[in-house]
């Protein structure tokens, strides 16, 4: 291969690497311009409002590496906000010499006094990038690179300062590596981009490495959630992926570990592990605080977060998609698991006027009420054995997994029921299950779990990508699904 192939292969490859959409860089500098280009990278750079020499005396406690990647943060934040659907970046740059933090020189003395200082001798230089998106956090990176000025005489420092003023005022240590005018420079530790302030590779891995989100459970071979979440992650121009990941019992302690990879972004969580998920997280909202189960997981920094989207999910559904109303209304409710402790709390937050609980753990059935005490709703409990829908019932839910498999058969008595009840059933599957065909052979309006699996995975998607997917893009997924059930 000759040298004009391999240059064109370097090209296609950096063009590869950076094909996305325009990067918005929180930067004036030039250098990072050049760096962007460079690399092919389509960006559109846009001057950030941080007081950086404010923020350094806010910061003044801080370690170099800390304050770098702090000031890089501030910089990316002031600018996203007018981006929200762009990936925003922002950088910084710390000069440290012997055990000290330098700025930039606010005058031509002070510039040649750091430079006669710095002549002959080693420095670090400490670089930081934040990228946002969405206004969210996606990730950060700081890079340290050791240089070394040769020793230089006094009038090759005037004679340099001289011509180059702005360049003494403009970067951190007075000179440019790019157009190395004063020929000193040798870099000891680090590449040439982490001395101009913007760790480039680390930033094109990884900008272009695609982010995973899980459903994880036992069983999970049925689930929907992957065709749902990359419909829209596919609508959303997103550079993402979601999977079905079976977990055993004795695995669920090392998902912690599985969560905090750099290119994943959080997980659904299904049967068995709604509440035993909550042991691994560093922390729960109220919402998984009150019912303490949870069904998303998301990162926030270096921290796994919990929440519960199922009742918000169910709740959002009876309105929207059935037009029904909460308040005051009377439920039967079946179940008393991981869905049902987020369902029933949403429900009494709506401010439902009575729920009744049947679950085949009266235990469990009476935990559930204590859960609810501080809601007006009242909650009842009905033993297993007396399946008799109460005739006040509005609202029938099946929040069970009884029915998704085939023989699996959930009898209730509709002998007093009304004729306007509602049944919804969360289970899905193809086909109806026992409690959604006889209710349907009754007449009465009927639902499986379709429509709430959808409602809830769009608060989940709010979570990871801070992108609601849209009431189009939602009625569209609905299609999709329900030809694959």
């Amino acid at each position: 291969m000759n040298k004009s192939d391999e240059n064109k292969k370097k090209t296609e490859k950096k063009e590869k690497l950076t094909k996305n959409s325009i990067v918005i860089l929180a930067s004036k500098s030039n250098a990072r311009k050049q760096i962007l280009n460079n690399y092919k990278v389509k960006f559109k750079a846009v001057p950030h409002t941080v007081d950086e020499e404010a923020e350094k005396k806010r910061y003044i406690c801080l370690s170099p590496k800390k304050l770098a990647l702090k000031l890089a943060q501030e910089k990316a934040e002031s600018v996203a906000k007018k981006y929200p659907k762009n990936t925003t970046v922002g950088s910084d740059q710390v000069l440290v010499f012997q055990e000290k933090i330098f700025n930039k020189a606010k005058s031509i003395e002070e510039g040649i006094k750091n430079l006669e200082m710095f002549s002959g001798k080693k420095h670090d230089l400490v670089s930081a990038i934040y990228i946002v998106k969405n206004n969210k956090y996606i990730w950060s990176k700081t890079t340290k690179a050791t240089v070394r000025l040769r020793k230089l005489n006094k009038k090759e420092i005037l004679d340099y300062t001289k011509k180059n003023q702005k360049t003494l005022l403009e970067t951190v240590g007075g000179y440019k590596i790019e157009d190395d005018k004063l020929k000193c420079i040798k870099v000891i530790a680090g590449t040439k981009e982490d001395v101009m302030g913007f760790p480039i590779k680390e930033f094109i891995n990884r900008t272009k490495e695609k982010k995973k989100i899980y459903v994880i459970g036992n069983p999970i071979k049925h689930s929907l959630s992957p065709d749902i979440h990359n419909y829209w992650i596919k609508e959303n121009s997103l550079i993402a992926k979601y999977e079905k990941r079976l977990v055993q019992k004795n695995q669920i302690r090392k998902l912690k570990k599985i969560i905090m990879e750099d290119n994943v972004l959080g997980a659904n969580i299904t049967v068995p592990y709604k509440e035993k998920i909550i042991d691994i997280v560093d922390k729960i909202d109220r919402e998984t605080k009150e019912c303490r189960a949870s069904n998303t997981i998301y990162k926030l920094g270096d921290k796994i977060c919990a929440t519960n989207t199922d009742g918000k999910g169910f709740v959002t559904s009876l309105k929207k998609d059935f037009g029904l109303t909460i308040e005051k209304s009377k439920i039967f409710l079946i179940g008393a698991g991981g869905a049902a402790k987020g369902i029933v709390i949403s429900l009494c937050r709506a401010k439902a006027g009575e729920i009744t609980i049947l679950n085949r753990n009266e235990q469990r059935a009476k935990k559930l009420r204590l859960m609810c005490n501080n809601f007006k709703t009242k909650i009842n409990l009905q033993k297993w054995e007396d399946k008799k829908i109460p005739k006040t019932a509005d609202l029938v839910i099946n929040a069970t997994s009884i029915g998704m498999k085939a023989n699996d058969k959930l009898e209730l008595d509709f002998s007093e029921v009304k004729k306007q009840i509602f049944i919804y059933d969360i289970v899905y599957k193809k086909g109806k299950t026992f409690l959604l065909e006889k209710s349907s052979k009754l007449g009465y309006k009927t639902s499986d779990g379709l429509p709430m699996l959808i409602r809830q995975a769009a608060e989940s998607f709010h979570y990871w990508f801070n992108i609601y997917p849209t009431e189009k893009q939602i009625e569209s997924v609905k299609k999709l699904v329900k030809n694959k059930t």
